[in-house]
Formats: C-alpha cells, sequence, structure tokens
C-alpha cells in the first residue's frame, strides 16, 4: 500500500471531540494565525502534531480567524466610542468660544465616525421668484 494512501486512511480512533478541546484548539489556531502562521503551515502543524485531517484543520483555522475579528470588533467599538466622546468634548469647547468654522468641521467628524456621509448639496429654484434655496441632506452610508 502507497505510504501517503496509509496516511490519508487514518484509523477511527474514538468520538467527537469535547468542548474543552474543540475550545483548545481554537485557541491554538488563533495563536498560530497571531503569530503569522498562514493557512497552509497551520494545516501542516494540525496535521503533523494532532494528526487531523486537513479539511477539520481548515474548519478550525476559519474558526480562528473568526474568534480574531470578533476580538477587533469589540476593540474597535470601544475606540469609536472614545474617539466620539473626545470629539463631542471637542465640539462643545467650540461653541462655547464661539469658534463656528472649528464646530463645524468637529460635526461633520462625528458625522463620519457615525456613519454618515457627508451631506449633499441639492439647490432648488422656486417658481415664484428666482430666489435660490440650499437644502443639505444627509444620506446614510450603505453598509
Amino acid at each position: 500500500m502507497n505510504p501517503n494512501m496509509k496516511k490519508n486512511m487514518r484509523q477511527y480512533t474514538g468520538g467527537k471531540p469535547s468542548e474543552a478541546e474543540i475550545e483548545k484548539r481554537i485557541n491554538l489556531t488563533t495563536k498560530l494565525i497571531l503569530q503569522g502562521y498562514n493557512r497552509h503551515q497551520i494545516i501542516e502543524y494540525f496535521d503533523e502534531e494532532l494528526e487531523l485531517c486537513s479539511s477539520t484543520a481548515n474548519k478550525y483555522y476559519a474558526l480562528g480567524l473568526e474568534r480574531i475579528r470578533e476580538i477587533n470588533k469589540e476593540e474597535i467599538r470601544k475606540e469609536v466610542h472614545f474617539e466620539l466622546q473626545r470629539l463631542e468634548n471637542l465640539y462643545l469647547e467650540c461653541l462655547k468660544n464661539n469658534d463656528r468654522r472649528t464646530a463645524a468641521g468637529v460635526a461633520k467628524q462625528i458625522a463620519d465616525l457615525k456613519g454618515f456621509q457627508q451631506a449633499t448639496m441639492l439647490e432648488i429654484q422656486a417658481e415664484n421668484n428666482n430666489n435660490k434655496v440650499t437644502i443639505n441632506i444627509v444620506n446614510p452610508k450603505n453598509k
């Protein structure tokens, strides 16, 4: 029998891994990703060290990436929250000092951070008396 065939036909040694074992493998995968290992290297590691097939290693790799994304989302939320607080304090300080131009710039930054696009300017002509009316419309960003 071909040695490669033997490697791919490992004996089934037990049931499903426990929740603790799954968590341990996901944590290991996350750690390897953060250390700079690529998908191929992680699959090789799982194959050689843990004797798991590549499809199982791929599943743990995907779960590890998802965990990293979740961690990053929470960190980004915290940073956005702190930045909004800082900008709102700056906005109030600008208004207190009658610095309307800077306050308008800060208000734009706050709107951008909250997910609003820059205001779109529309000019509308009144039918009766050629007066121009400018309307600002703020459109939410498409996500």
